[in-house]
């Protein structure tokens, strides 16, 4: 099995732009991990209840949506860049519309970072500096389509 890769692209506005390696493209920038990719959001159902009658009605539209669910990435920036390679993948990814994928999982989002991002103080490992973040998102459509 190949190492696993994880991209992103902006998407949207006005055209799409090239697609980003995140490991290779972000230079000492490594994957830690992602919650919430898997995650469905809550189906929107409208529901009307009468002091006259029992029960609830409930309208459930002919194509299903849902909410907006939430991902969060943890990202290593290692080596003597690491705050440069930090506010570079922070600019690349605020204000913009983001389609992520990776090859593990084999799922697509499109994404929007949606709250503060707040890296950590350096650690040592080794003689290697680096920093840890966390980088909230938006998933948009609430779940996540197969990425061929």
């Amino acid at each position: 099995m190949s190492d696993p890769v994880f991209y992103m692209q902006e998407i949207g506005k006005p055209t799409t732009q090239p697609v980003k390696n995140l490991e290779a493209d972000f230079s000492g920038m490594k994957y830690v991990s992602c919650k919430g990719l898997s995650t469905k959001g809550k189906p929107r159902i409208y529901s009307e209840v009468f002091p006259e009658s029992n029960g609830s009605n409930y309208y459930i539209p002919d194509t299903p949506t849902v909410d907006t669910t939430d991902i969060e990435f943890v990202f290593a920036f290692i080596g003597v860049n690491r705050r440069d390679t930090f506010d570079n993948f922070y600019n690349y990814v605020l204000g913009k519309k983001i389609l992520y994928w990776d090859t593990i999982r084999k799922r697509q989002a499109e994404i929007i970072l949606s709250d503060k991002v707040e890296p950590s103080s350096d650690y040592l490992h080794g003689n290697s500096p680096y920093i840890l973040a966390t980088f909230k998102f938006t998933n948009i459509n609430g779940l996540t389509t197969i990425k061929n």
